[in-house]
């Protein structure tokens, strides 16, 4: 998606939603304070206030945080990311069917992309002041069981002088517990510009490193991802583009999987 953003305003708009299936479920969130991952960069920054929480609202469980750090490798990839790369917390989990709701993870690790002209956005985590959490049955003016909020940018000491662009994003999620609206969260991202002229030519894309279900035919370090399968749907009448991942049949496993 390519935009032109003028300053001030809320230049774009993503909305992510995993749609899966079924149930209920109850209201469940760990909120966690974590180290700064940026003390080691040089710069004048103050400790960020890094968190994550856990969306347990509906049957798709998933880490939210702010850190631009990979947690399996300790990269700073330096943008927003989803999920958790190190398999501690659940990375868009479906919890159907109920046998290995425990493990039926559909994420490996999530990113936003944000680029001008040759140039990626470098956020850092330092210009996040932590994660709000809000939820419709604690104040009316919620808008799901689960709201989630924070401001990231690129404004800091820790991106240097050849890598800033004057971007910020309000990164928000919803989630909810009706059975018929349980199973998908909702990602929205609201791109502001921090320059006193518009950005031109900016871009916006979706990274998915989808490992989808370990729990039937997943034998050997390859189970998780060897039958993963990708799939595009496009309506140009109605303006709907979605791409989505599916968990196909492994070939090395007998039967169907």
């Amino acid at each position: 998606m390519q935009k032109q953003i003028y300053k001030g305003i809320v230049g774009g708009l993503l909305t992510l939603g995993i749609i899966l299936a079924f149930s209920l479920a109850a209201l469940a969130i760990d909120k966690e304070v974590a180290e700064n991952p940026l003390l080691y960069q040089r710069g004048s920054a103050k400790p960020a206030v890094v968190e994550q929480v856990i969306c347990n609202v509906g049957m798709v469980h998933n880490r939210i945080h702010n850190s631009t750090v990979h947690k399996a490798t300790g990269t700073n990839e330096q943008t927003i990311l989803f999920g958790d790369s190190n398999a501690e917390y659940p990375s868009m989990r479906w919890l159907t069917p109920a046998l290995y709701s425990g493990s039926n993870e559909y994420l490996y690790f999530g990113s936003l992309r944000i680029g001008i002209g040759d140039k990626l956005v470098h956020l850092a985590s330092d210009t996040s002041p932590g994660i709000e959490t809000n939820s419709i049955n604690d104040d009316p003016n919620a808008i799901s069981h689960l709201d989630t909020y924070y401001w990231i940018s690129d404004d800091s000491p820790n991106v240097g002088p050849d890598d800033y662009i004057g971007i910020g994003v309000h990164a928000r999620t919803y989630a909810w517990s009706e059975t018929y609206r349980d199973d998908f969260i909702i990602y929205d991202f609201y791109l502001k510009n921090l320059n006193s002229d518009p950005l031109e030519g900016v871009y916006v894309a979706w990274h998915a490193d989808a490992d989808i279900s370990g729990a039937a035919g997943g034998d050997g370090t390859q189970g998780f991802w060897r039958d993963d399968k990708p799939g595009y749907y496009r309506d140009d009448a109605t303006n709907e583009y979605i791409s989505y991942m599916y968990d196909a049949d492994n070939p090395t496993i007998a039967g169907d999987d």
